[in-house]
């Protein structure tokens, strides 16, 4: 199945919106591109995929070259059409995640490793993923919370005491 040029216009919105959303995650010193692509058949190879489960489809999936820190993740339109924008941020949030361990998979030897090692990966960046949300979302309750809250006697006080003592400066510009 493939989508229209209005379903995958609005996936991209969406990834557009997440990037805007979320450039500051504490990545900025990465090169990550975002793409988004009409089907499983264009996302690139990944695993091995005679063993996936014909009905499940990728949603996302991210290439890494940490040594560089760059990073690409593209975004199955066709599977992520319809998902929750709750869901779809948290999926994308997750990708993140695979940006910051994938280094550790340099040292993913057969040899020493668990067999199920990629798993453990997959836990640990919906982890990583949940953290950076709800610690978004914490930090957007408390500025509401704040905004909301009124000045204490002592904070009055305290910022008029400031006034006085501090005059504005007129604006001059940079001071460098």
């Amino acid at each position: 199945m493939s989508v229209t040029d209005k379903e995958f216009n609005l996936v991209d919105r969406r990834v557009k919106a997440f990037t805007r959303k979320w450039h500051s995650s504490g990545l900025g010193w990465w090169r990550l591109q975002f793409s988004v692509v009409r089907s499983s058949e264009d996302m690139p190879t990944t695993g091995n995929k005679e063993e996936a489960d014909p009905l499940w489809q990728c949603v996302a999936s991210t290439h890494v070259a940490w040594q560089y820190r760059d990073a690409k993740i593209t975004v199955n339109a066709d599977a992520a059409k319809e998902m929750k924008e709750e869901r779809f941020e948290s999926t994308l949030l997750h990708e993140l995640g695979h940006v910051i361990v994938n280094e550790l998979r340099s040292i993913a030897k057969p040899d020493g490793l668990a067999d199920n090692w990629l798993e453990h990966e997959e836990h640990v960046c919906t982890t990583i993923g949940q953290m950076l949300g709800w610690t978004y979302q914490s930090g957007l309750d408390a500025g509401k919370k704040e905004a909301k809250r009124k000045p204490t006697h002592r904070e009055v006080l305290r910022k008029r005491l400031d006034e006085v003592l501090r005059p504005k400066r007129k604006k001059r510009g940079p001071r460098w």
